[in-house]
């Protein structure tokens, strides 16, 4: 399995018309007794990381970057490809 971290990428536009860069990073999948995880850090929507489950390595992947698609468009991040 792939254990580069992924960066999805977004600008949010304030009230303001300033711009914030918002990076989501999407750490490999890990498989402890609790099962099977990714981390996902944006810093600038909380401290710590969220943990999200899959029953496999490609699930934990796939639902974490469903999530940050979801936190971006819930916060209006427009999202920018690399």
């Amino acid at each position: 399995m792939d254990t580069e971290i992924i960066e999805l990428r977004g600008i949010k536009t304030e009230s303001d018309g300033s711009q914030t860069e918002i990076v989501a990073r999407i750490h490999p999948p890990t498989t402890t007794e609790e099962g099977t995880f990714c981390v996902i850090e944006i810093p600038e929507f909380r401290e710590s990381g969220y943990r999200i489950f899959g029953v496999e390595d490609a699930q934990a992947i796939e639902f974490s970057h469903m999530l940050v698609e979801r936190m971006f468009d819930h916060h209006g991040v427009t999202r920018v490809e690399d």
